[in-house]
């Protein structure tokens, strides 16, 4: 039972000719053109850090290795989100963190990828020991995620991948280990911590991934307070909501570090996502976020 709330084109073939009399002369051959040659260069690690090194942004430089991740319903999904975020702020569940900065995040791969696992994270959610409101609530959530039809998971394509790719590319002597890089491709949770710690320790790939999540420049991470997560969330700072989160956070401010840490498994699915949230808690934790008072 899952436990009770708390309180980063292949070219089109060819027909063959019907029996052809004699070989096609060679000058007739399709030769590539300048600027299919600069997008298959594009597409290699050494390319995309040429580009980025002649002023191309990293999203633009990585994007032919990123694969779109396309949302379903860009509205219906905002809406679900906007919902989630009133219901969970009111249950003062922990979950409240992560629906929150999906509603703020950019529209991007990288993005939408949090959108996403955001909204299967919803739609797996236990509705138990919630109240009768609030259970309504949830199944009429979760039905609409169910209508959504959601791709599965493919952390294997994560859009993260390509950012530390380059990033591994430019610093050889600080690369992100190919077992680290192995798990996030399967999905593991496991390495959720070694990626907050290169995230937390390493600017020149903590400002890519989160400029490609968030679309603003010169993101140093999150930090957040009652206040500034309920603008993440698109909620009015009432004096209600703001006494709502800073209930929520305190309960962060008093967990041991081992509570801390298995917030991860209870937050998120993915090893991406639980390294940016279990950053924001760790400051939480250590006072480095505003916990309220």
């Amino acid at each position: 039972m899952e436990p009770a709330p708390i309180k980063a084109e292949m070219p089109p073939k060819l027909a063959p000719e019907a029996k052809p009399s004699a070989p096609v002369p060679a000058k007739e051959q399709p030769v590539p053109s300048e600027k299919s040659a600069t997008s298959a260069d594009a597409t290699t690690p050494r390319g995309q850090l040429e580009a980025i090194a002649k002023g191309t942004p990293v999203k633009e430089a990585t994007a032919q290795k990123a694969e779109t991740v396309a949302l379903p319903d860009r509205e219906k999904v905002d809406a679900i989100l906007s919902e989630a975020n009133t219901l969970l702020l009111d249950l003062r569940d922990m979950r409240f963190l992560l629906t929150a900065v999906a509603s703020q995040a950019a529209d991007t791969p990288l993005g939408n990828e949090m959108r996403l696992d955001t909204l299967r994270i919803i739609g797996k959610m236990s509705n138990a020991d919630m109240p009768p409101e609030a259970v309504m609530k949830l199944d009429a959530l979760q039905k609409q995620v169910t209508e959504l039809k959601l791709p599965d998971p493919a952390p294997e394509k994560s859009a993260l991948l390509p950012i530390i790719e380059v990033y591994n590319q430019a610093h050889p002597d600080k690369a992100v280990p190919a077992e680290v890089i192995d798990q996030i491709k399967s999905g593991s949770r496991e390495a959720s911590t070694t990626v907050a710690q290169f995230l937390q320790t390493n600017p020149d790939l903590a400002q890519p991934v989160w400029k490609e999540l968030t679309g603003v420049e010169g993101f140093t991470g999150l930090h957040l307070t009652p206040t500034n997560v309920l603008e993440l969330a698109k909620l009015p700072a009432s004096p209600e909501n703001v006494a709502k989160a800073k209930e929520m956070f305190g309960t962060i401010q008093k967990m041991s570090p081992a509570q801390q840490e298995s917030l991860k498994d209870y937050l998120v699915p993915r090893a991406m996502f639980g390294a940016m949230l279990l950053m924001a808690v760790i400051q939480i934790g250590t006072g480095q976020g505003d916990g309220g008072h």
